[in-house]
């Protein structure tokens, strides 16, 4: 292009001759030209890398105890037109991905592992395990072909805190919460062996207790601290405290009771 102008016919005299004035004039014009060109050039590379930089999305860094629930966010907007939103574990599992106008799909690898939390593009991670400690990535897909970073978490899952207690076949236990809760809570329950559920503490009303244990156990005055009563052998196993939030579901303690039975001895006469 420079040199079509350079060479032109506006830049040049009837007879063809140039002078030593106007090969100067031509030199600037062409250095002038060069420039201008340089300079755009340049001007698109600093642009398209900040193009490239703005589709990166912050890093959460989360830190949750093993057994925990966590719901990961997309707080960016998301087009109302896209393909899919994908979630991906360490940028190589697939987790599973939003559909434009379809149910959410699991992958194979995290079925039950996960819920989908439909309308604002969020997962649920269930029952945390070390080894789910990774960098967490949310990606869509536009009808144009643009592929967003929607969201990014780096979660890091400790191993959790277990008391181990043993007592004696029939006697008492104080299981106590030390942990601090929360205000926002929306409520705190304890489970045996992470299925059968104890007692549910919500925010101004009064502990409610599951069937199962109706008359086996009774409130603490500290906090959500619970007290077993009576405990036979087939109540040895795992007792957890758990607190649900907006951020989702957290381990607050857990114990291992192992009841034992009464030793006999016998004398030989």
């Amino acid at each position: 292009m420079i040199h079509q102008l350079v060479n032109s016919s506006f830049l040049r005299r009837p007879d063809g001759f140039r002078d030593l004035h106007e090969l100067e004039e031509l030199e600037s014009h062409s250095v002038i030209i060069t420039c201008c060109v340089i300079h755009c050039v340049v001007l698109c590379d600093l642009l398209c890398c900040v193009s490239a930089v703005s589709t990166e999305s912050r890093v959460t860094a989360v830190v949750v105890q093993e057994g925990d629930d966590l719901i990961l966010q997309v707080d960016d907007e998301v087009p109302e037109v896209f393909y899919y939103v994908n979630w991906r574990f360490n940028d190589r599992v697939s987790l599973g991905e939003f559909l434009h106008d379809e149910e959410p799909e699991v992958s194979p690898e995290y079925s039950g592992k996960i819920e989908f939390i439909r309308g604002r593009f969020s997962v649920k991670l269930k029952n945390l395990q070390l080894a789910d400690s990774g960098v967490y990535t949310a990606r869509g897909l536009t009808v144009k072909g643009d592929h967003q970073q929607l969201a990014t978490y780096k979660v890091t899952v400790q191993e959790s805190r277990v008391t181990a207690v043993a007592v004696q076949e029939g006697d008492d236990l104080i299981l106590q919460v030390h942990e601090e809760v929360p205000e926002d809570f929306y409520y705190v329950y304890w489970r045996f062996n992470d299925g059968v559920g104890l007692v549910v503490f919500s925010h101004d009303e009064e502990p409610e207790v599951t069937s199962e244990y109706t008359g086996k156990i009774e409130f603490s005055e500290e906090g959500f601290s619970v007290k077993l009563k009576n405990l036979q052998l087939a109540d040895s196993g795992d007792y957890s405290a758990r607190v649900l939030m907006a951020k989702g579901d957290q381990r607050l303690v857990k114990y291992k009771v192992t009841v034992q039975g009464e030793f006999t001895f016998q004398t030989q006469v």
